[in-house]
């Protein structure tokens, strides 16, 4: 993918998002379904803002995006 175009954003949320919808249909467990869910409303490309009321919640969650994010080839920053 080209980086650095005015197009760059786009085409990678296009790819998460087509990742994020393929991992939602495939997957069977249900933190990672429920963290792909949570990414397509609270993410742009590898920003992610969200706020969970369970600590035991955020750091499944955490971990379920982490792993998301590790199987695209991605690291995320400050997690």
């Amino acid at each position: 993918m080209l980086l650095g175009c005015r197009c760059s954003p786009f085409q990678a949320n296009s790819v998460i998002e087509h990742h994020l919808d393929s991992l939602i249909a495939s997957s069977k467990d249900e933190d990672m379904i429920e963290a792909c869910k949570l990414l397509k409303q609270f993410r742009y490309i590898d920003d992610i803002l969200l706020v969970l009321e369970d600590s035991k919640q955020a750091i499944t969650i955490n971990k379920a995006i982490n792993k998301i994010f590790a199987e695209m080839g991605r690291k995320l920053p400050n997690t």
